[in-house]
């Protein structure tokens, strides 16, 4: 298995197993105005909904050792892939405009030209996919990619969509 992947498959595992994220607290709500959908590298991609609206504060919380968790913040979107696949890990990620903060993921099977509304898990990052984040920090985008789990390999490219968030400690 690619390092990468391996690195995505133990944080969703980890994340999965700690109660983190998932469908806690209230349900997403679609933004006031809804982002444009993307379309490039044989995926379509639109922001359907977030738990809290573009320029709100996030409050973050340790993760095990040395990562960090904000419960509060998850994303849905809407994808589409120009072929089946039965199993696809699709990640979210907030992110600055050097890198990757924390992110979240669902694993999904797509059929080709059919929708799916996905919602990964809510953000966190416990170390082991990336750097952690170095708090208080402000993230400028939105960004989901699609892994195929089959063959390992990511699927098109990441497709970003501007959000401002600002990340604090957690009182």
């Amino acid at each position: 298995m690619r390092p990468y992947l391996l690195a995505h498959l133990l944080t969703l595992v980890a994340v999965l197993s700690s109660g983190c994220g998932g469908r806690s607290g209230e349900p997403p709500t679609a933004p006031a105005t809804p982002a444009p959908m993307i379309v490039r590298d044989n995926l379509k991609a639109q922001l359907f909904s977030a738990t809290l609206p573009s320029g709100s504060t996030v409050q973050v919380a340790p993760m095990f050792a040395t990562g960090q968790q904000a419960q509060e913040l998850r994303f849905q979107v809407r994808l589409s892939l120009n072929r089946d696949m039965s199993a696809a890990l699709v990640r979210a990620w907030v992110r600055t405009d050097a890198g990757r903060c924390m992110g979240g993921g669902a694993i999904v099977s797509f059929q080709s030209g059919v929708e799916r509304e996905v919602q990964p898990a809510s953000m966190s990052n416990p170390g082991t996919v990336g750097p952690v984040c170095a708090l208080p920090y402000t993230t400028t985008q939105v960004e989901f990619e699609v892994l195929d789990l089959a063959i390992e390999e990511r699927f098109g490219v990441p497709l970003s969509f501007p959000a401002v968030y600002h990340f604090v400690a957690a009182r």
